[in-house]
């Protein structure tokens, strides 16, 4: 097991293989979308976030 986790890593979280495509000042906005739901970076999260923030604009 030690080798395996040698070649292919550890890491705290896991993220999407998707490219970050948004940038601002010519920086990704963020990391990368993370697989837990209740990570700061979650896609759960995120979602919550851009559900209300379209909320807020439609009212």
């Amino acid at each position: 097991m030690d080798a395996t986790a040698d070649v292919v890593g550890i890491a705290e979280t896991s993220a999407f293989a998707t490219p970050i495509r948004g940038h601002l000042d010519g920086r990704p906005w963020i990391d990368a979308v993370v697989t837990q739901p209740f990570h700061d970076l979650g896609l759960a999260v995120l979602a919550r976030m851009l559900q209300s923030a379209a909320y807020i604009v439609i009212a």
